[in-house]
């Protein structure tokens, strides 16, 4: 059963069994009676027995641990399902299609050469954390090991492309730029 499956469950009965507990007060069924001075005695299922001089009180107590905990677990709203589309052309070639979410806090823009740190969320699970680094428009893969909780990227030296060759420029005579109709 999904985490968020439990939690719902949780609050829902956490909220049915305060709503059931204020309507039993409201009926006269329970009592939260304090001139009689004994307390009351009931067994709770894994718990065991509890002795007190308004039943009640337990069950609104229970009632709000079972809400407090769905809060406390809960990891946020549920996230919504997203597609991506697009064409690709191989030409016989084969390639991996990723998808980055990168939020603000984990990018780490440089203008400068030297070490960096990054704190990297770490998942659940068997997990390939790939280091690529974007110069330039261009993305880098670098190798990178993963163990006790630490990435260690290989260090990476850019090299700025070369320029492009100029072309020569022809000399064209007036005669070829009026056969091309240009005055």
């Amino acid at each position: 059963m999904p985490h968020s499956i439990i939690l719902l469950v949780a609050e829902a009965a956490g909220v049915i069994l305060l709503v059931g507990t204020m309507l039993l007060i409201g009926l006269r069924r329970v009592y939260i009676d304090s001139e009689t001075k004994q307390p009351t005695e009931f067994e709770i299922p894994l718990v065991g027995k509890v002795k007190t001089q308004a039943p009640a009180l337990v069950l609104v107590l229970a009632g709000v641990l079972l809400i407090g905990y769905a809060v406390h677990e809960d990891q946020g709203p549920i996230i919504q399902q997203g597609s991506l589309a697009g064409t690709i052309d191989l030409q016989g070639a084969s390639a991996t299609v990723l998808v980055l979410a990168v939020p603000a806090p984990y990018q780490n823009p440089r203008e400068s050469s030297g070490p960096f740190s990054i704190n990297v969320p770490l998942l659940p699970g068997n997990v390939d954390y790939q280091v690529k680094y974007e110069v330039d428009q261009h993305i880098f893969p670098v190798s990178s090991v993963f163990a006790n909780g630490e990435i260690k990227a290989d260090p990476f030296v850019y090299s700025q492309p070369a320029p492009a060759a100029a072309q020569p420029i022809k000399d064209i005579s007036d005669d070829d730029l009026k056969k091309l109709h240009i005055n």
